[in-house]
């Protein structure tokens, strides 16, 4: 299966820039224990030993990107390739599972084990976090663009505006700003805009989440 881990940050490639992560989960659908092996392989490298692992009955386990960066040997910032699960077993019990139709020493996909791959992306410079915000309770009082609606004229109106800590700044020079930006005004008329600030609150926020999850189920191969 296709893996790719890491961070995105110029656009040489198909992938858009961003934050990628793979969690690949296994679990055995069985009521005895199961052997599996995975290994690894990035773009243009070698495959790596193996790694065995025992699944109890039911059981379940998984591989991350933490992981194949530490089989590979691998600290850049993107690395891409593919994971290989095998699932070794012995040839009786490969020829019950499929009906006694396999042929010894040939590889086939055989139902022992549930394996998905959930993929993440983040496109954001920075993933998503509490933020601090400003809450600022306002009235318009006079507005000679008239490019406000008459009807926001003189009523207790409200704004959300992302905030830091220790910063100095005017609440009234933040609340002309997001009227500017709404309403279209001009240097001149937001300078003739009159507001009054009726309250500042804070407040935590989250930033918008720009996220992609995709959900892929694999066949791992029997061997025996």
């Amino acid at each position: 299966m296709k893996f790719e881990c890491g961070t995105i940050s110029g656009d040489q490639g198909p992938l858009r820039p961003g934050h990628y992560d793979i969690d690949i989960g296994i679990f055995n659908k069985q009521e005895f224990s199961v052997k599996m092996q995975w290994s690894a392989t990035a773009n243009d490298g070698k495959n790596t030993n193996s790694i065995l692992r025992t699944l109890q009955p039911q059981g379940a386990t998984s591989v991350l990107c933490k992981d194949l960066r530490q089989v590979l040997g691998n600290n850049q910032s993107f690395v891409e390739g593919f994971v290989i699960i095998n699932v070794p077993v012995e040839p009786g019990l490969l020829g019950s599972l499929t009906n006694g139709s396999t042929v010894l020493g040939r590889t086939q996909d055989i139902n022992i084990l549930e394996v998905q791959a959930f993929y993440t992306a983040n496109a954001l410079d920075e993933l998503p976090h509490n933020t601090l915000v400003d809450k600022i309770t306002f009235r318009v009082v006079s507005d000679a663009s008239g490019k406000i609606p008459t009807e926001m004229i003189g009523k207790v109106l409200d704004t959300t505006v992302p905030s830091a800590m220790n910063e100095i700044s005017e609440p009234e020079a933040k609340v002309k700003v997001a009227l500017a930006g709404r309403y279209g005004l001009s240097e001149q008329e937001l300078a003739d805009l009159v507001i009054t600030i009726e309250n500042v609150g804070v407040g935590v926020g989250t930033m918008i989440d720009d996220h992609a999850i995709s959900l892929s189920k694999i066949s791992p191969q029997a061997s025996g």
